[in-house]
């Protein structure tokens, strides 16, 4: 369905029926070009139906979606991008129901329209709504590989990894992260996996964290907290003694938690890290 074709049905809809809004089931936003509304919303849930019951061939239908007339906007991330198959992708991920990986091949088809869009729109999280979600950093590095298709994150930071402990050694000033540097330093048999969790538990000592959170309790006061390097290694870490421990702290939070490293032990003498850190790492 193109654009011009649901314009024509909303304006048919409005006419036959003046108490209508044609906002209501059509409207095109100027900003992003994303078309909202019943007739789209409609028309893509009811030909993903008669897909899933092979009752229209996915090849023949999007054969027939790229026939049709297509606008077009300029990315400096790649040639031409084609507005018209854009806005069906984007009018997919806002009105249907879609599972992760249904999300992230539409993601990666949208990658350059929408690395133009962040450009010359400041409401990302508005527009882009999956970024907030749980998995949302996989999407991130959707993007991040569509504009830097030669970088890897492994590969670098084995280069600079020497540069990094220098900076650590003449930076932190925190006594604690201090002295954790030294342990590290001491210690001959941690392996490469529990030598990086150190370094980039660390770095929260170097990138102190400035922001405030205030709060309002039950009875009207304001009350704000500073975040301390402790609170901000404790966001990137959770250290447990057993796993019981780490999976009994996450159901107490009892709330959803970010992207994290999980650590049975300590941080300087881990029995246990869940994965190999700079593959976590590559991928959040």
């Amino acid at each position: 369905m193109s654009i011009s074709l649901a314009n024509v049905i909303g304006d048919t809809v409005v006419a036959k029926f003046p108490t209508e809004l044609k906002d209501i089931y059509f409207i095109k936003d100027s900003i992003n070009k994303t078309p909202k509304g019943k007739i789209y919303s409609k028309y893509f849930n009811t030909i993903k139906q008669l897909q899933n019951h092979g009752l229209v061939d996915k090849k023949m239908y999007q054969s027939t979606e790229s026939n049709l007339p297509t606008n077009r906007s300029s990315s400096s991330f790649d040639n031409m991008i084609e507005i018209e198959d854009v806005s069906t992708y984007i009018s997919q991920l806002h009105h249907e129901v879609l599972t992760w990986p249904e999300i992230e091949i539409i993601w990666s088809k949208t990658t350059n329209y929408r690395l133009k869009n962040i450009k010359e729109d400041g409401n990302i999280f508005v527009n882009w709504k999956h970024f907030k979600e749980p998995m949302g950093y996989r999407l991130v590095n959707i993007d991040f590989k569509k504009m830097y298709p030669e970088c890897s994150f492994i590969e670098n930071f084995e280069k600079s990894q020497s540069n990094l402990l220098t900076v650590l050694k003449e930076k932190i000033k925190d006594p604690s992260s201090k002295k954790q540097l030294d342990e590290m330093l001491k210690t001959s048999y941690l392996t490469e996996n529990c030598k990086n969790a150190v370094l980039f538990f660390l770095l929260h000592s170097v990138f102190i964290p400035s922001s405030r959170k205030t709060t309002r309790d039950e009875n009207g006061k304001i009350s704000s907290k500073k975040f301390s390097i402790r609170d901000s290694q404790n966001s990137f870490v959770i250290l447990g003694k057993t796993s019981a421990d780490w999976r009994s702290y996450i159901s107490k939070k009892n709330t959803k938690i970010q992207p994290c490293l999980v650590i049975i032990g300590e941080i300087n003498d881990p029995k246990q890290i869940m994965g190999v850190l700079l593959m976590a790492l590559s991928i959040s």
